[in-house]
């Protein structure tokens, strides 16, 4: 799996989440993964790149568990690509919910992980910053300034 998500890392192709400057294309625990794109050209290229994977390692996505949300700009869309599921209002796993309406809700117990969860369009910038910001701190004050969090690791040795 740790080929796949390089592969998908350094394809210019595939335009993830940008957040301060950083982009974030996909997230891993254990086999499930959790992909943020752009737009569905990214996503195509993105389930081409998966494809192909099948091909040279014999792992398959199941796309009947494979599930997408349309955030955003793209929250009204109606069309469903890709052969995947498209709930209308929400896409829930393990224990994270995304909506339609730009909240997240989340269970302390649970890792930051979505099982086989692609999301088009995001939301604005601003208010996914803020929504990971009171994930982490649990709606309190945060202890750490967020430029130390979100430094290069070898900055805070």
């Amino acid at each position: 799996m740790e080929l796949l998500a390089s592969a998908i890392r350094s394809d210019k192709s595939i335009k993830g989440l940008l957040l301060d400057s950083k982009e974030f294309k996909l997230s891993q625990y254990a086999d499930d993964t959790t992909c943020l794109v752009e737009d569905t050209s990214s996503a195509g290229k993105l389930f081409e790149m998966v494809d192909l994977f099948r091909l040279c390692s014999g792992l398959e996505l199941n796309r009947s568990k494979t599930e997408a949300l349309w955030l955003g700009s793209n929250k009204n869309r109606t069309d469903t690509p890709f052969g995947i599921c498209w709930p209308k209002d929400y896409v829930n796993a393990l224990g994270i919910c995304f909506t339609t309406d730009e909240n997240i809700s989340y269970s302390k117990t649970r890792l930051l992980s979505l099982e086989n969860v692609l999301t088009c369009g995001l939301p604005e910038k601003k208010n996914v910053n803020k929504q990971i910001v009171e994930f982490i701190w649990s709606h309190k004050n945060p202890k750490i300034k967020k430029t130390t969090m979100i430094g290069e690791k070898k900055e805070g040795d």
